[in-house]
């Protein structure tokens, strides 16, 4: 799968977006903020700052870090996106996503915050896994360790 526009919205219909998806592949965070927000592992997808929201006066944002925040549904709540906030760069929950987009051939390649993944669940899938320190280095963010 190349290139393509995606869309999406949340469960009650007031929030929905296209985004261009600029590969087919999708990351899960395993941080305890993503796994408390989400209610598990949080799935997403880069869509940069391609990402155009109609409803977005329905949108919430939550600061969660000096460099992250997280969008929501105020009207039902759903998880829409982690976005940093000096880059605008959109993290697009994938369980967001419509059923008539072709996700079929994505390719699951992250794993991050591997380091604070809980014991009871592993996934089989061969993934580039990077702990907190390897993540934010990656990312330019200092850690406070």
């Amino acid at each position: 799968m190349s290139s393509q526009t995606v869309s999406g919205r949340c469960l009650c219909g007031v929030v929905s977006y296209e985004a261009q998806m600029e590969k087919a592949e999708f990351h899960v965070c395993h941080c305890g903020m993503c796994r408390r927000w989400s209610g598990g592992v949080n799935m997403s997808f880069d869509a940069g700052t391609s990402v155009k929201f109609k409803g977005e006066e329905n949108i919430g944002l939550y600061s969660s870090s000096d460099w992250g925040e997280r969008g929501f549904c105020k009207s039902c709540g759903t998880s829409l996106f982690f976005r940093m906030k000096e880059q605008r760069s959109h993290y697009i929950c994938a369980g967001s996503l419509d059923e008539k987009n072709d996700v079929s051939k994505m390719h699951f390649a992250t794993e991050i915050y591997i380091d604070k993944k809980p014991a009871s669940y592993e996934f089989g899938n061969k993934t580039l896994r990077l702990t907190e320190a390897d993540f934010l280095a990656s990312l330019g963010i200092p850690t406070n360790t």
